[in-house]
């Protein structure tokens, strides 16, 4: 388990990727009890979500809400706490987005906003390619995604900047190009008066 610095303090680009920002890697066995799970999420506050393995290999995710949101139900948990986790993560069946970490924090945001309400606030599971798991939370997502669409209109208006620009020395061309042509009319009429008179 480690901490993670906040996607704020990162650095973004148009096309950075989930790489880029925090994830926690917190691994837990589905034969483990369910206590466990709350054992995690006491310990480390900020937890979104735990991954869970059978034979350290991937399984699924338990979300804190969903998690939480099931023990606080009337029994919920004196049914579970002692049980495996697998018993609580197949009766609750949840929803697990799973995207490479490859993927665009703008696709990535997208495709989270894809799932069910219910869904909607939970971590999603990022797959590296080193074939080890992470989760990125929802609100990093959205923190990063605002910051790449505050870099869009910051590149669109210094688009339209430089477009006003190109078109104010494009009109001052024009001025000019038509002030010499009067003058080189003007000029050339006068020379031929000149050899006239």
């Amino acid at each position: 388990m480690h901490s993670v610095t906040s996607a704020n303090e990162i650095g973004l680009q148009l096309d950075s990727t989930l790489q880029e920002l925090p994830m926690w890697s917190v691994y837990l066995e589905l034969d483990q009890p369910a206590q466990e799970l709350a054992t995690l999420f006491e310990q480390e506050p900020f937890l979104p979500g735990v991954i869970l393995t059978q034979n350290q290999q991937y399984e699924g995710m338990i979300a804190k809400r969903l998690f939480f949101e099931q023990m606080s139900h009337t029994y919920g948990l004196g049914l579970f706490a002692g049980r495996p986790v697998q018993s609580l993560y197949e009766f609750l069946q949840p929803q697990v987005s799973v995207v490479t970490e490859e993927t665009t924090i703008i696709e990535a945001t997208q495709t989270a906003l894809k799932r069910s309400p219910e869904y909607a606030y939970d971590p999603i599971v990022i797959k590296t390619a080193s074939l080890k798991y992470g989760l990125i939370d929802f609100h990093e997502l959205l923190i990063a995604y605002s910051q790449i669409q505050i870099l869009i209109l910051n590149l669109l208006q210094q688009k339209e900047e430089a477009l006003k620009i190109s078109k104010a020395n494009y009109l001052e061309l024009q001025h000019k190009y038509a002030r010499l042509l009067k003058l080189s009319i003007k000029s050339h009429l006068s020379q031929q008066n000149g050899y006239t008179n």
